[in-house]
């Protein structure tokens, strides 16, 4: 009975309980449903202003995200830069001794380079009226057999590396200098005088360090190995008072890039620019008659030349080893075309023969591996033996009809050769 009065108590308990905490819950969640109901009030009205100022951003935004697509478009990584370069601007002045430097950029910050060139001294009695040095003193000199003028003929107790020879040494001209007076030695850069009319054999030869030479317009020739393997030099203009460039006189200079030959120059030495591998650029003068024996032989980096129509002959190996050569066009005028003359250069495309030349001699395109046109002109009678030997690239050959023979192996190992036109060579 006791027992069950207890149970009894404690369903009643329980249940007091559960009723109470029924009533907090209900208590709790009306004032939050109340909070509620004022801070959604409160967020409606900020929500309407919201959106509108939510309409005026979207205004502006919808603005601003038209421009974005315009730049997007502009900058689209797909879409490749189109390079629009600036008009010129110096940003260093030459001169005397220096070349200075011009450019032209783009907006995206690249920029075009170029070197302008020196200007040179303008010397008036010996002196610069530019930048006011004096004609070099302490120069060694030695009276003509005649008596009428003076030869440089050494450095002297001269202790300058910018030397400037002098147009007059007590009261006559200076007229040459002489072979060897400046051989080896560590001079940077030569300034001729205004009466030089000669710079002898080896005159300037093994100047490693001589950078730069500025002719007058009164030297007429350049003698046999007057600059030969002069290291440090990068480029040669020849007045056209010049008519002569003998044998070896830039052989191996190693750094010399570009060369004018001026339009007085008939006739161009036997290797007088031999193993010039850095040289780019040749252009020769419209008075050029011969180039000589290996004249431009192994200059490797001698991508084209320009042959003037007043050349006659072109020597043998003048220009073999010539990697970088592309194609060849002999004009018409040219009537002999020597031996060897375009011996392995190797990228060599197309060769074409004017009219003029005569013969083409031994061995002039052997081992020419990417040559793969020949036209030869209707002014060969001859194909000496060889002449083609080895050119694997080559599949197509018109043979002018002046050609009488064609000489032994003249077309050895041109593996690929599928064409060749020969005339009627009975009669």
């Amino acid at each position: 009975m006791k027992r069950k009065t207890l149970t009894i108590t404690l369903l009643i308990l329980c249940l007091s309980l559960c009723f109470v905490l029924s009533s907090c819950m209900d208590f709790v969640t009306g004032s939050s449903s109340s909070g509620s109901g004022a801070d959604n009030t409160d967020q409606s009205t900020d929500s309407g202003s919201s959106s509108s100022g939510s309409g005026e951003d979207s205004t502006d935004q919808s603005i601003g995200s038209g421009s974005s697509t315009e730049d997007s478009d502009n900058k689209n990584p797909d879409t490749p830069h189109v390079h629009s370069y600036g008009d010129w601007i110096t940003t260093e002045e030459p001169t005397c001794v220096a070349f200075g430097e011009k450019q032209r950029k783009c907006s995206c910050g690249d920029a075009i380079v170029e070197k302008l060139d020196k200007i040179g001294h303008r010397m008036e009695n010996d002196t610069c009226t530019m930048c006011g040095k004096k004609a070099s003193e302490g120069l060694e000199y030695e009276l003509s057999e005649d008596g009428t003028y003076y030869k440089v003929v050494g450095i002297g107790t001269c202790t300058e590396s910018d030397i400037i020879i002098p147009s007059n040494y007590e009261g006559l001209p200076v007229k040459e200098i002489w072979k060897t007076a400046f051989a080896c030695l560590t001079i940077r850069s030569i300034k001729i005088g205004d009466n030089i009319t000669s710079i002898g054999a080896n005159a300037f030869y093994d100047c490693k360090y001589l950078v730069s030479v500025e002719l007058s317009d009164s030297v007429t020739t350049i003698g046999n190995d007057a600059f030969g393997n002069c290291k440090a030099l990068k480029s040669m203009a020849f007045l056209d008072s010049v008519t002569v460039i003998e044998e070896r006189a830039f052989e191996d200079c190693d750094s010399l890039e570009n060369v004018k030959i001026g339009n007085g120059v008939v006739g161009i030495g036997e290797r007088a620019f031999f193993s010039c591998d850095a040289l780019v650029n040749v252009e020769l003068g419209n008075s050029l008659e011969v180039i000589g024996e290996e004249a431009f032989r192994g200059c490797s980096s001698l991508a084209s030349i320009q042959i003037p129509e007043s050349v006659t002959e072109i020597s043998g190996y003048a220009f073999s080893n010539c990697d970088s050569l592309t194609s060849v066009e002999i004009p018409d005028n040219v009537k002999r075309l020597g031996n060897s003359v375009f011996y392995e250069c190797d990228n060599i495309v197309s060769v074409t023969i004017g009219d003029g030349v005569e013969k083409i001699e031994q061995s002039a395109f052997y081992d020419c591996d990417s040559l793969a046109s020949v036209k030869i002109g209707n002014g060969v009678s001859e194909i000496e033996m060889y002449a083609f030997r080895y050119s694997p690239a080559i599949e197509g050959v018109e043979i002018g009809n002046s050609v009488k023979k064609i000489g032994e192996g003249a077309f050895e190992g041109c593996n690929s050769l599928t064409s060749i036109v020969i005339p009627d060579i009975r009669s």
